[in-house]
């Protein structure tokens, strides 16, 4: 029922959003819950000499982070952008960060335009 929305998605590069959700985001996430696991005895002996082993595997872990972080990225996107296409090319805006960062000015100009800011 919002019939006159204007929506502006800012998306990013996807090789520098995906390492910047696998260094931060989720490394954190799954590293914290595995340190959780193994604090509160609630996984056996040999559960956690196999997970520590897989902590220990740093190349293991950096490559599951990336392929989740690439799903989460690809699905975000495809999502907003499934979304957009049912709106009015007059009611959106689809705008690069690295332009936002890059070019501030013409970046504000056309976000200002699309939600009718003089």
């Amino acid at each position: 029922t919002f019939e006159d929305a204007r929506y502006i998605f800012i998306y990013r590069h996807p090789l520098a959003n995906i390492s910047s959700m696998a260094k931060e985001i989720i490394r954190w996430e799954k590293l914290n819950a595995a340190l959780d696991d193994l604090g509160d005895g609630a996984i056996g002996t040999e559960q956690q000499t196999l997970l520590k082993s897989a902590i220990g595997s740093k190349s293991a872990v950096d490559n599951a982070l990336w392929r989740q972080a690439e799903h989460l990225w690809a699905l975000g996107n495809a999502n907003a952008l499934d979304f957009l296409d049912s709106i009015p090319s007059e009611h959106k805006l689809c705008l690069s960060y690295e332009d936002l960062v890059t070019e501030p000015e013409t970046a504000a100009r056309a976000m200002c335009d699309v939600i009718d800011v003089l």
